[in-house]
């Protein structure tokens, strides 16, 4: 099983700094900001969670006339790249592929609802070969793809069994 995060994305070349508390920085840094982009909340998974840390801390009501909801997260890390908006609720893998980002702010798991890919073995459906894949997971070279890549590993993956 892996991981990811959310994170506040600006431009490269951008100066926002924020610090993710509804007592300080991030909602200052909010609130001269034109635009947030964020995967459709009514749709996109990254969106979801964008909007349920946005609830948690208070700020939906004050943000949401002022978000630029996108068709997926990738899309929504493309505004941000351009300078189309200030910032972007996006996940920190693609923050991290991308040059023309920079994170400024991650967001606590405890905001939104854990963001994690799993693996299994669907019942009847074990092969060698889905043995295989699911062993590599637990590798060490997959581990360490996956965390440059930024994931996150959350727990062992137990071995594939015949």
């Amino acid at each position: 099983v892996f991981g990811n995060a959310l994170v506040l994305a600006a431009p490269a070349g951008s100066t926002v700094a924020a610090d993710i508390d509804p007592t300080t920085g991030t909602y200052a840094a909010l609130h001269g900001v034109n635009r947030l982009a964020i995967g459709d909340p009514r749709h996109v998974p990254a969106g979801i969670y964008a909007r349920q840390a946005l609830l948690h801390l208070g700020w939906w009501d004050a943000l949401s006339a002022r978000l630029a909801p996108t068709v997926d997260v990738r899309a929504a890390l493309a505004y941000v790249a351009r300078g189309e908006c200030a910032l972007g609720m996006v996940y920190a893998t693609d923050a991290h592929l991308s040059r023309d980002v920079r994170v400024v702010a991650s967001l606590p798991d405890s905001l939104h609802d854990a963001i994690r890919y799993p693996a299994a073995i669907v019942a009847g459906r074990y092969r060698p070969a889905v043995a295989h894949l699911f062993n590599y997971l637990r590798s060490t070279e997959a581990q360490d793809r996956f965390e440059h890549y930024g994931f996150m590993p959350i727990q062992e993956i137990p071995r594939a069994q015949p």
